[in-house]
């Protein structure tokens, strides 16, 4: 499938998008100004070992203390064992493998998402063109999008033939058909990059940035450009110039892919980016034959629902009709969460099928438009109820959070009060500044004009009797604060004359 990566830069703020068959599956945001997180690798101090967690915080610099999970330290990054301990380092309890105050190196994992800090790792893992570099860990591997059994054979073999003490190499998806050559210059650039580190690790004291990631620009570069893409486009002149040295340096071949794109119509515009960027906001998503999905994202997993629509079927077969429904729904449900970087559990509710035949068909099709997914996914067969349920790795925090912030007036909510509900309150709370003040003499109602269009239409008969207990009637003006749910009452008093 032909690709294309769309690189824009707009005064401080940097996007990428990366386009398979003309549509949007990928779109990232930064600021220009902003540092990179997930694969920065820093030097840490441990600042508490929970035990009952298995787990430690570590401070790396950052705002939030980083978390460190028992599964992600290395053997060697450990405090001594005490004697007499007979289990292999890597079982033994984390408060038998760190100590608080200890320093060690760490990479960040994921990035802080919400309340919680970066996840870090202690097993350093260091990507480059065509390989990852692993220091410390002898393995040797193959990414598993590499289908042909010959070229993974080629690639181990060639993986084993270069690999060193020092540390483990594991082909990426770009060293497919790659020479011996290509793969010996990107061993020793990331040797001597581990090689830099260590050294800064040793002069320098906790907490301190080692080495930092690159960019957004230059990370989709090596890690979404394969041999299909047809174009690197960029609409800044600046950014272009910064990135013609980086291809020199690092990946000349790609050299020839990189060209300006003018800025009217916007890059984005022009390909229908800022149109699907606008769609992945949406909790709908429309499908040509009519049928639509509902995507619910709540704390602890993701709600994916899948419904006819308009869709009504041109067979009496119901069992047919679900089937292409669900069929269409796989691949938009695959690129929704690549596009919308939806990450952890996803329940999937399909349309209802009875034939078992049907059920083994949608998840083997759902497995196979996963499969160009970057992130790791692990599908589970169709329940009973028709759900399938899915992981997602989740290495960075969701698109929806890089474009969108809480709305001020609901709150994030998503919802506001019916205007009816918010008169009901309005009249409540009138009722009891009457009862606390007796020397009241009059009452003004200040509320959004569409609770005071409801409060005139459908609650006269409240105002009347209130007005009544005042000794002339309610006012009801329109409040100056937009938000729906917001209103005063204000009353006069006989005594003092003032408004409250």
């Amino acid at each position: 499938m032909r690709t294309q990566l769309l690189i824009s830069v707009v005064g401080c703020r940097r996007r990428v998008a990366f386009l398979e068959g003309g549509s949007t599956v990928e779109a990232l945001v930064e600021d220009v100004d902003g540092s990179r997180l997930v694969g920065s690798v820093y030097k840490g101090r441990v600042v508490r070992v929970l035990r009952g967690m298995q787990s430690a915080f570590v401070e790396i610099g950052l705002p939030r203390a980083a978390f460190l999970f028992a599964g992600d330290l290395a053997d060697d990054a450990q405090a001594p064992i005490p004697e007499g301990l007979s289990k292999r380092a890597s079982e033994a309890p984390i408060d038998r493998r760190l100590v608080e105050g200890q320093e060690l190196i760490v990479q960040i994992a994921k990035d802080p998402i919400g309340t919680k800090g970066a996840r870090v790792t202690s097993h350093v893992s260091l990507p480059g063109r065509c390989l990852v570099y692993l220091p410390g860990q002898p393995m040797v591997g193959v990414s598993r999008r590499i289908a042909n059994p010959d070229e993974r054979e080629r690639l181990r073999r060639l993986g084993e033939s270069l690999r060193t003490d020092e540390g483990g190499l594991i082909s990426r998806t770009a060293a497919e058909g790659l020479t011996e050559e290509a793969f010996a210059a990107d061993v020793a650039y990331l040797q001597a990059l581990w090689r830099a580190i260590s050294a800064r690790a040793a002069s320098t004291t906790a907490p301190a940035l080692l080495h930092e990631e690159l960019d957004l620009s230059r990370t989709a570069i090596r890690d979404l450009v394969t041999s299909d893409c047809d174009a690197i486009l960029v609409d800044d002149p600046a950014e272009l110039q910064r990135l013609q040295v980086f291809l020199s340096e690092s990946l000349p071949s790609l050299l020839p892919l990189l060209r300006l794109e003018g800025t009217v119509p916007s890059l984005f515009s022009r390909f229908g980016v800022d149109t699907e960027l606008a769609r992945a906001r949406d909790r709908k998503v429309w499908m040509k034959s009519g049928a639509y999905l509902c995507f619910d994202e709540a704390e602890a997993l993701t709600a994916v629902d899948v419904n006819s629509g308009r869709n009504v079927g041109r067979t009496s077969s119901f069992e047919q009709t679900a089937l292409r429904i669900n069929l269409e729904a796989v691949p938009e449900i695959a690129r929704q969460l690549r596009l919308r970087n939806i990450g952890g559990i996803v329940v999937i509710d399909f349309i209802d099928m009875t034939e078992p035949g049907n059920q083994v068909r949608i998840q083997d099709a759902l497995v196979q438009a996963l499969s160009r997914d970057r992130e790791r996914t692990h599908v589970m067969p169709m329940s009973r109820l028709g759900l399938i349920e899915l992981t997602r790795k989740r290495e960075r925090e969701p698109l929806s959070a890089t474009l969108t912030e809480a709305c001020p007036t609901c709150d994030g909510r998503g919802k506001t009060l019916r205007p009816e509900e918010v008169a009901v309150r309005a009249l409540s709370r009138a009722r009891e500044v009457i009862a606390s003040r007796p020397d009241i003499e009059g009452l003004t109602l200040e509320v959004p004009a569409a609770v005071s269009a409801v409060l005139l239409a459908r609650f006269g008969a409240v105002l009347t009797e209130l007005g009544a207990r005042v000794g002339r009637p309610v006012e009801v003006a329109q409040g100056a604060s937009p938000h729906p749910e917001r209103f005063e009452v204000r009353s006069r008093s006989t005594s003092s004359g003032r408004s409250s």
